[in-house]
């Protein structure tokens, strides 16, 4: 439908809907992890945040990296940038967590962090096992279908550790990731 929009239509939205990622505390060092597409909200949070900021970004090759214009951008506010790629593309060959996880193991123990993270779900678990381990605040942004995205329908549910369901159009798309039940799959809660 957008494709067939022409200048001087009218286009009834709605929106924003659900909650974004909050700043970071002052002298609170923003760790960033961004794989695959997974980039706009941490843009968007990277130019909001006064923090220097370290950034993890991973994909499976060089061209599904961020455009040229967002690198720039990213390079503009980061302290350091982490590259990896799966094919060895770019950056190192790997999974970005590789990295964050040796990064965050040489971290002082009185350092202060956040990590927020957008990508795919196997790389927000990973990078919520990894903070979990640390004992760092995590946000994560899900990604879900959604067909009402308004939370009518509860197709972009997903299952959290205190039982249940919550929307990611509603109550997310930020999540603290210690809530979020990563072993399910689907919508179904792990069995065990």
């Amino acid at each position: 439908l957008l494709t067939g929009m022409e200048p001087g239509h009218a286009l009834l939205m709605h929106g924003p809907f659900g909650n974004g990622f909050s700043l970071p505390d002052t002298g609170v060092v923003p760790i960033m992890v961004i794989g695959g597409s997974g980039f706009p909200p941490l843009l968007f949070l990277s130019g909001r945040t006064r923090a220097c900021q370290r950034l993890f970004i991973g994909s499976k090759n060089k061209e599904s990296m961020p455009p040229a214009g967002v690198m720039r951008r990213f390079r503009e506010k980061a302290e350091k940038m982490h590259i990896a790629t799966e094919d060895g593309s770019q950056g190192k060959r790997g999974l970005v967590t590789v990295d964050l996880e040796a990064y965050i193991g040489n971290l002082k123990k009185d350092a202060k962090t956040v990590i927020y993270a957008c990508g795919p779900r196997p790389m927000l678990a990973a990078v919520s096992k990894i903070a979990a381990d640390s004992s760092i605040p995590c946000y994560v942004t899900m990604e879900e279908r959604m067909a009402c995205g308004f939370g009518a329908c509860m197709g972009c549910s997903v299952a959290v550790k205190a039982g249940g369901y919550k929307r990611v159009c509603k109550e997310g798309p930020v999540f603290d990731s210690r809530e979020i039940e990563w072993n399910a799959e689907c919508g179904v809660r792990n069995a065990e």
